[in-house]
């Protein structure tokens, strides 16, 4: 995957009125115990942040103070902070999966990373993908995208809902994988079952083969450690919004370095 340059990463970066609320919520400032620090519904019981996460009260205040700050001079603001804003919210970002904050690109969601990720590979007619049937649509849309403009192939492991052994999920991908197996995506945590998969021993069947790796980490950061450098892929996907609760339409997508 081409590195991109510092240009392309902040102009197709998360806005600043969410870099800095993004930057607070991966830092874990709004840590708290207190109900009222979340705007829910009086007798919410709230347990669905694996699908959308609930953002605190003070990571909203952090965006509406930065919003309130650009229209006070709209320009000089926005152009004369945003790089300062995407920085420390890299910095942010990289701390927390453990990379160099040159790897992290800022994004919208994780839907928006995986496009950037699989829009950046240069795939050919008859070139190969290799996924799960278990996957969020989020995370295979831009597949289906590059087979009906590119022609490329999808192939998709198959991981049964009740399916909890990972060794055999390993080795089904391990035959899956054929001479034209360009890219293998899938999910860390599958989101329907909470499955954690076995990601480093898939990137390195990956490797062993020269393939590239793509995992979707919706339904990990912020839920457990995430070693990026560690698993070894070359490209992960993220959003602010579930685990770790920053603002909505927020994300990242971590790109290796190494060649």
């Amino acid at each position: 995957m081409e590195k991109l340059t510092r240009r392309e990463m902040l102009s197709s970066g998360v806005a600043v009125i969410a870099g800095a609320a993004l930057s607070n919520s991966v830092s874990g400032s709004h840590a708290t115990t207190n109900e009222s620090e979340y705007l829910f519904q009086p007798g919410l019981i709230y347990l669905n942040t694996g699908s959308l996460g609930p953002t605190p009260r003070s990571i909203c205040d952090e965006v509406i103070k930065a919003w309130n700050q650009i229209e006070t001079n709209p320009v000089a603001m926005s152009y004369g902070r945003v790089q300062a804003t995407a920085d420390r919210t890299r910095d942010a970002v990289a701390g927390l999966v453990h990379c160099s904050a040159e790897e992290v690109l800022l994004t919208r969601s994780t839907t928006n990373a995986m496009n950037i990720a699989a829009l950046g590979i240069d795939l050919s007619p008859g070139d190969r993908v290799l996924t799960t049937d278990a996957e969020h649509e989020g995370g295979t849309a831009c597949w289906k995208y590059l087979e009906k403009r590119r022609g490329i192939g999808i192939d998709r492991v198959a991981i049964p809902r009740d399916d909890h052994d990972v060794r055999a999920i390993a080795e089904r991908f391990d035959r899956a994988i054929t001479k034209q197996t360009k890219v293998i995506s899938f999910s860390h945590v599958i989101w329907s079952t909470g499955l954690r998969m076995p990601v480093r021993e898939i990137v390195a069947l990956a490797k062993s083969r020269n393939i590239l790796t793509i995992v979707d980490g919706a339904q990990a950061v912020g839920n457990f450690e995430v070693d990026v450098g560690a698993l070894g892929c070359d490209a992960y996907a993220a959003p602010g919004h579930k685990w770790l609760m920053a603002p909505k339409g927020t994300g990242f997508l971590y790109i290796s370095r190494r060649k």
